[in-house]
């Protein structure tokens, strides 16, 4: 009976506990402690029900989290054995390259990146990564950078000393 009683309220007021206590022919304070008890040991079975909740919610993250950890591992080495290949590639298109450059010693009769009867004075050749040659021309004559529209003149014995006005070099690439 005070188990049924138990499920019903686990609070027992004091019109109950006489009612109870009348039933069972026990004191008052008996049907008081034997609830006060009852409580104290469902408290219990729920604290570990609890627990044992928490246990498998911890035991299932640690697991994802184990797996997490050994699939971030193999992305990453996967990452270092693709840079490896990328590097190696990098490697032999830069000695493709360099096997396929043309040979410099020549530049000065012929260079099939500027326009026949072009004067080729202070010619720097600019190279980039990708194995393509440019050449650039600075005038040794070139307007001044006042914007006063004259020009300026360099004195030839001083040898070539270019005037940054934003126009005066000539980029010479595949499309000019």
């Amino acid at each position: 009976m005070l188990e049924k009683s138990f499920e019903t309220e686990n609070k027992l007021e004091p019109e109950r506990k006489t009612q109870l206590a009348k039933k069972l022919g026990l004191q008052p304070r008996q049907v008081a402690v034997w609830f006060q008890n009852r409580r104290a040991r469902w408290k219990t079975k729920q604290l570990e029900r609890d627990y044992d909740l928490l246990k498998s919610s911890y035991d299932s993250l640690l697991s994802n989290y184990d797996s997490i950890l050994k699939e971030n591992h193999k992305l990453k080495s996967e990452v270092v054995s693709i840079n490896q290949k990328l590097e190696a590639k990098e490697e032999t298109s830069n000695i493709k390259a360099a096997a396929f450059a043309p040979d410099h010693a020549d530049d000065d009769k012929c260079d099939p990146l500027v326009p026949a009867g072009y004067e080729m004075r202070d010619a720097v050749p600019i190279s980039y990564a990708a194995g393509l040659q440019y050449s650039c021309s600075v005038k040794v004559e070139d307007r001044l950078s006042s914007g006063s529209g004259g020009s300026a003149v360099v004195d030839e014995a001083e040898g070539p000393q270019p005037v940054d006005s934003g126009d005066s070099y000539n980029f010479l690439n595949e499309d000019n």
